[in-house]
């Protein structure tokens, strides 16, 4: 009977030491990302930037979306709104935009110009014409970004041996005026 008493010990101690073994492993974990990391670049070392946004109808808070892009911490960038259809009324958030924040390059490509099956590509290929830097962005117009966006997901291109990054830009749900919710406020 005595080997039944202690085998909740054994077990217990046992428990322990796997516990104390997966916090040192964590702790490892943390020091090497934290040593690997990408650090963000000064201001000097960042390249200029176009960034791309197809667009294709005013869905909701799509005024507020686009705005955290015209606010990005950034020294030097031009954002391309693309619309296929002269009426789309996201053209005219996009004009909007550009009125309130006229020290940003902002640039209104508005083009039909189908190329192959899929329209969003077609509104990029489009919109490339009007690139006036190397590093091209692109995000879509349900992104809600905070004002380091830019900076964040452009530091790793400049290690030479990057050619494309990726990201998922956070979206935002909207929701209705004084419903006291954390997300984008629709329009």
């Amino acid at each position: 009977m005595s080997f039944l008493h202690a085998l909740p010990a054994v077990i217990g101690i046992a428990a322990l030491g796997i516990a104390a073994g997966y916090s040192v492993m964590m702790l490892l974990a943390i020091v090497v990302w934290q040593l690997r990391r990408v650090s963000t670049p000064t201001t000097a070392e960042r390249p200029p930037v176009s960034l791309l946004k197809p667009l294709c109808g005013a869905e909701p808070g799509l005024y507020e979306h686009l705005r955290t892009f015209c606010l990005q911490d950034y020294p030097e960038y031009q954002i391309i709104f693309g619309v296929r259809d002269p009426a789309d009324p996201a053209r005219a958030v996009a004009e909007r935009l550009a009125a309130e924040v006229p020290s940003l390059t902002i640039d209104i490509v508005v083009n039909p110009q189908q190329h192959g099956n899929n329209r969003k590509v077609s509104n990029l290929i489009n919109m490339v014409e009007r690139t006036r830097y190397d590093m091209l962005v692109m995000a879509d117009s349900d992104a809600f970004v905070g004002p380091d966006y830019l900076a964040t997901v452009t530091a790793p291109l400049l290690d030479p041996q990057v050619g494309r990054a990726s990201s998922r830009a956070p979206t935002a749900p909207c929701r209705p005026a004084g419903s006291g919710r954390a997300s984008a406020p629709c329009t």
